[in-house]
């Protein structure tokens, strides 16, 4: 049998992985089985086995992944698995070594990689770091993960910071988002630990030197954002569930008046209120909030803030909140829960 109809063996889930391979560098066993082996325990590592033995891919162990325990397994495409890719009509470009990763950069790869396979099923885009940076001309030393592209077209620059962060990483990576937000406008930071959250939300507020970009700039966690974020890819349809949920009543979601600073109004326990959820953390919204004085009380017929959050975010978030007119509406874990 030759080689060619060897290759032409390869079943449509085969090819898929190998281009997924191509196309975001590296994956591990975990990400592999939860696209294309969801309700399989082990089949996963017959199909990898496969295709490690036909030397279409190369797989590894990232070293210190797991305390105690055998490192992460992750898998690359081999120059083998490229023309395997080839001979099946898929479109590959450039050679394996521009898909080289620094061993420094591999476990940001993959987090970076988790995020796309939790968003892209839920119609969400990537695209990754290398397409970023040639796209806007960035340095290649830039922390970006790559964009996220909503449902409806909105595109978000990414990061994900972890627990133990370093001061001069968190500082840097604000830098970038303050540098280049007139190229990329809007950007979501995933923070994995809450140290890591509570680190930029108070960076980002600080007094001298406040993080204020003018467009969305969210820090999320990292599990329950992911989620949020592929059930809520807008604030619409959240708010709307939010008022079913809690009993308030949407007069508006659109700037419908000369003067109105927040798009939300709301009817809540007898009073016309703007609702400014920061379930997202949208930071440029927490300057909105303190810039709310006395003068645009009174223009914006006295409306009230009422803020929802998560109860755990809200209670960070409350010290830097220094807006006048404000009430809080926190969400417990059990409706966030229920929401979700």
């Amino acid at each position: 049998m030759s080689e060619y109809k060897y290759y032409k063996q390869l079943n449509d889930r085969k090819i898929n992985i190998l281009e997924d391979l191509y196309n975001y560098r590296a994956m591990t066993t975990d990400q592999i089985k939860r696209i294309y082996f969801p309700n399989s325990k082990f089949y996963v590592n017959k199909v990898l086995y496969q295709l490690r033995k036909s030397k279409y891919i190369a797989s590894n162990t990232l070293k210190g992944s797991r305390k105690n325990k055998k490192g992460i397994t992750y898998h690359r495409l081999t120059e083998t698995g490229m023309e395997c890719l080839l001979r099946h009509g898929v479109s590959v470009e450039g050679q394996v070594q521009n898909m080289y990763v620094k061993p420094s950069q591999l476990h940001y790869l993959l987090l970076a990689n988790d995020v796309m396979i939790e968003l892209r099923k839920e119609g969400w885009e990537m695209w990754d770091s290398r397409r970023v940076k040639k796209k806007y001309n960035l340095d290649d030393r830039t922390n970006i993960l790559g964009v996220l592209i909503s449902p409806k077209g909105e595109q978000y620059g990414f990061y994900v910071m972890e627990d133990g962060i370093y001061s001069n990483t968190l500082g840097k990576i604000q830098s970038e988002i303050k540098m280049n937000h007139s190229i990329i406008n809007n950007y979501i930071v995933f923070a994995r630990g809450q140290n890591a959250y509570n680190e930029f939300v108070k960076r980002a507020m600080d007094e001298e030197k406040p993080l204020n970009t003018g467009h969305k700039l969210k820090i999320l966690p990292f599990t329950t954002g992911l989620k949020f974020l592929g059930k809520y890819p807008d604030k619409t349809e959240w708010i709307k569930q939010m008022a079913d949920h809690f009993g308030f009543e949407i007069a508006s979601m659109e700037k419908t008046e000369k003067r109105q600073t927040f798009n939300t109004i709301i009817k809540y326990k007898g009073k016309e209120m703007y609702l400014v959820d920061l379930t997202d953390t949208n930071i440029t919204t927490i300057h909105a909030i303190n810039s709310y004085n006395e003068r645009a009380y009174d223009w914006e017929n006295r409306r009230r803030l009422l803020i929802s959050s998560p109860a755990p975010q809200l209670t960070i978030l409350e010290d830097y909140i220094k807006g006048m007119y404000v009430e809080y509406l926190p969400i417990s874990s059990q409706d966030f829960s229920q929401l979700l």
